[in-house]
């Protein structure tokens, strides 16, 4: 009796779980509303940085909130200032990053980061389709920029950014042909399917194959990395103690990436690994000597 009251319980739970995940894996992939993300973006003046605030419209017409922060000479030490193009996280908006902009916008480079639709002030609903169309807007608005035209470009994801700089680096590599072209990803997955057992544990037995079929998102990062340029260059950040994206998903990709790239690991969480000693001086390290 208690074994059949056991086995009801858990085959009830698997069945909320997967229920849930099915109606509402967009909003579980993409959590938008919270820390109150859509109530309201602080601006770089809080910070007295010099900014421009765009808004850039996509082809299927969505305008995307972004801001622009350039130093006023774009030549430094015989050597034009790198741009670093900022992909957020899946949570809160492009005001919450604001504190790292400024920290990164004081190492003298130029920073660009903008806000998925369907965050903060941009308007639409995410998925994956439209923040990969996000993503082509950003970098059309940037490769014709004329005032940072010979800027090196740098592209900065952490987790679902990292998916997101992936993509970036695949569909623009050509850049390289022109300009400087680099990425920096931080505890980011192979794709979504593989990380749904880790936040629904009940769900693990259905497998990958069966879950890519329920899941509309699944941003394939393990196949982008290996349309990568060799000539490109990579640092992989991870957090051995990462909650949500298991390490392992790390390390695989930067096993499968070819070519220029850097591994640097911290006994760190999924969140708090961009605190940890000795992250920001890789990431220096990184952008001086690799691009």
């Amino acid at each position: 009796m208690v074994l059949r009251m056991v086995v009801l319980a858990v085959t009830s739970m698997a069945t909320i779980s997967l229920g849930a995940l099915y109606f509402y894996q967009r909003s579980i992939i993409y959590p938008s509303t919270l820390n109150s993300a859509r109530s309201g973006t602080d601006s770089p003046s809080k910070y007295n940085l010099p900014f421009e605030e765009i808004y850039l419209t996509t082809p299927d017409k969505v305008k995307l909130h972004s801001y622009f922060l350039k130093h006023s000479n774009q030549i430094i030490e015989n050597k034009f200032r790198k741009t670093i193009v900022i992909l957020s996280p899946n949570a809160g908006n492009i005001g919450h990053f604001l504190p790292v902009v400024n920290y990164i916008f004081n190492l003298g480079h130029n920073v660009f980061i903008y806000q998925y639709r369907g965050y903060g002030q941009s308007t639409g609903e995410p998925t994956e389709d439209g923040l990969k169309i996000d993503a082509e807007t950003a970098m059309d608005y940037l490769i014709n920029d004329k005032t940072i035209k010979n800027s090196p470009l740098i592209l900065y994801g952490r987790s679902l950014g990292g998916a997101i700089t992936l993509f970036i680096a695949n569909k623009f590599g050509f850049l390289q042909n022109d300009r400087k072209l680099g990425f920096i990803i931080e505890n980011t997955f192979l794709d979504i399917p593989r990380v749904v057992p880790h936040i629904f544990p009940l769900l693990g037995w259905l497998g990958e194959n069966i879950l890519s079929k329920l899941i509309s998102d699944r941003w394939w990062s393990e196949i982008e990395i290996v349309k990568i340029r060799d000539d490109i260059p990579g640092l992989f950040l991870s957090g051995t103690l990462d909650e949500v994206v298991p390490p392992l998903h790390m390390k695989k990709l930067f096993d499968l990436k070819k070519g220029l790239k850097v591994w640097r690991e911290f006994q760190s969480h999924h969140n708090d690994t961009i605190v940890q000693d000795g992250y920001w001086d890789t990431w220096e390290q990184f952008v001086d000597s690799y691009v």
